[in-house]
C-alpha cells in the first residue's frame, strides 16, 4: 500500500466489459481465467448506461452470479482492517452481485447495509443470502402528526446506536436516498465502482454532485466513505476534495489516497504502484465534526430563510388578491 500525491496522465478504462461472456470465469486466487482469456475485453460499449436502473436490472436478469469489481474482499481486508470496525454499522453501495457483504459477515462484520439500484439484484441476492441476513429494519424516522411526541420506538435503531441486526438488503438510487435513509447513520459507506459508474452515466457531473452529497449526509459526523476506484487524482479528487464552505455543495471531509495493485491477467507480471495502469486507487474520505456540523446549520439556515421567503410570497400575494376584491367592489 502506498500514498499516492501525484501520477501522470492515463486511459479511462473499466477493467471488465459489462457485457462480459457468462462462461468466462476469473479466478482470484491463481489471477488468471479459467478459460479463453481472448474473451476478456477491457472497454465497456455500454458505460453511458451505467445511470439507468433498466440496464442493471437487464444485466441481472441474464446474469445474476457472483461478480466482483475490481477486487473481493479478502484482496481489501489489509486496507480495509486499517479504517473499519467490526462494530461500524456499514453500507454497501451499489452492492450488486458482489459477495463482499458475505464474507465481511463471515469475518465478523455484524451491521451490513447492501443497497442497489436494480430490484432484480436485491431480490436476487435476499434469496441467496436468507441465511445471513437480519429482519428488515427502518431507517428513517417517522413523521409527526399534529401534537404527537416522537419516542425512541420511531428512531431507527441505528440512530441510538444499534447495529443492523445483520446483512441488510434495500433498493434506491444511490443519488437520491432521502426517502430511504435518514441523516447521519452509517459509520461507513463502501464503495467498489459505483462512483466510476456514475462518471460514465448519462449527465456524469450532475449524477456524481448528487451521490457525494448524499454520502456526506448519510455518513456519521466522524463517518469514512472508503470508495475503490480507477480513476486518477486528478480526476477524482477535484469532486472529493470540494472543502470550500462557501461552496454549497462541499464536503464536510478530508481525503487520503492510496494505491493498490490490480489482479493481472498474465500471473508473472508484478505491478507497480508508481504506474498508473497497473494499480486501483483507494480514496479515504473521513469526515470532519467540525466542518460537519456548520455544514449541517448552514443547510437549515437555508431552508429556514427559503421558508420564511415562500411564506411572505403567500401573504403577498394573498394581500393583492383581497384588494383587487375590494376596488372591483367598490
Amino acid at each position: 500500500m502506498a500514498i499516492v500525491k501525484k501520477t501522470g496522465p492515463t486511459a479511462k478504462r473499466f477493467p471488465f466489459n459489462i457485457n462480459y461472456n457468462p462462461e468466462l470465469r476469473y479466478n482470484w486466487e491463481t489471477g488468471r481465467f479459467e478459460n479463453d482469456a481472448a474473451a476478456y475485453d477491457p472497454a465497456p460499449g455500454d458505460q453511458c448506461m451505467y445511470g439507468l436502473d433498466r440496464f442493471w436490472d437487464e444485466r441481472y436478469l441474464k446474469n445474476a452470479e457472483p461478480f466482483e469489481w475490481y477486487h473481493d474482499y479478502h484482496a481489501l481486508k489489509g486496507l480495509l482492517d486499517n479504517f473499519l470496525n467490526k462494530e461500524d454499522n456499514i453500507c454497501l453501495i451499489g452492492c450488486g452481485t458482489s459477495e463482499m457483504a458475505a464474507d465481511m459477515a463471515a469475518d465478523g462484520y455484524k451491521s451490513i447495509m447492501n443497497l442497489d439500484i436494480s430490484r432484480i439484484c436485491i431480490d436476487e441476492m435476499q434469496t441467496r443470502y436468507a441465511d445471513i441476513s437480519g429482519p428488515p429494519v427502518s431507517l428513517k424516522k417517522k413523521k409527526l402528526k399534529k401534537g404527537q411526541r416522537l419516542t425512541a420506538d420511531d428512531f431507527p435503531k441505528i440512530i441510538l446506536g444499534q447495529d443492523l441486526g445483520g446483512v441488510q438488503w434495500r433498493q434506491g438510487n444511490a443519488c437520491d436516498l432521502e426517502a430511504t435513509f435518514d441523516n447521519q447513520i452509517f459509520d461507513v459507506v463502501l464503495d467498489k465502482a459505483l462512483l466510476d459508474a456514475l462518471y460514465c452515466a448519462q449527465k456524469p457531473q450532475k449524477q456524481v454532485r448528487a451521490y457525494l452529497q448524499e454520502m456526506d449526509r448519510i455518513l456519521k459526523p466522524s463517518g469514512l466513505f472508503f470508495c475503490v476506484s480507477y480513476g486518477l487524482p486528478e480526476t477524482r479528487l477535484e469532486k472529493l476534495e470540494n472543502v470550500d464552505p462557501e461552496d454549497d455543495e462541499h464536503l464536510a471531509w478530508f481525503c487520503e489516497v492510496h494505491a493498490i495493485p490490480k489482479n493481472e491477467v498474465n500471473p508473472y507480471k508484478v505491478s507497480q504502484l508508481k504506474e498508473p495502469t497497473d494499480v486501483y486507487y483507494v480514496y479515504t474520505c473521513r469526515k470532519d465534526e467540525k466542518m460537519d456540523n456548520e455544514k449541517c446549520m448552514a443547510i437549515a439556515s437555508k431552508k429556514a430563510r427559503a421558508k420564511a421567503a415562500e411564506v411572505s410570497k403567500g401573504r403577498k400575494k394573498k394581500g393583492g388578491l383581497k384588494k383587487k376584491k375590494r376596488g372591483g367592489a367598490t
